[in-house]
């Protein structure tokens, strides 16, 4: 089963709140929508990108699609994203 992870955060927070569940697009656009604020939502390049780009697209006010391969940032160190 694939699993989608979602990171919530506002100004405000000290830490995103994060949650994981079943990929389902349906269920993400409800979450996105019931937001309030402007939305930004950053995104991993990956082959399925710019499907994803194209059915979120009206239900944010920007993507960040970021490439974490080339980033500088991640390349020293452990990446410790959870399985």
């Amino acid at each position: 089963m694939k699993v989608m992870a979602v990171a919530h955060m506002t100004r405000r927070s000290k830490e995103p709140k994060m949650f994981e569940r079943p990929s389902n697009l349906q269920e993400l656009k409800a979450y996105i929508d019931s937001l309030t604020g402007r939305k930004v939502l950053a995104i991993e390049e990956t082959t399925t990108a710019q499907w994803l780009y194209l059915e979120l697209v009206h239900h944010v006010d920007r993507i960040i699609i970021c490439d974490p391969y080339r980033n500088r940032l991640l390349s020293d160190g452990p990446k410790t994203d959870q399985n």
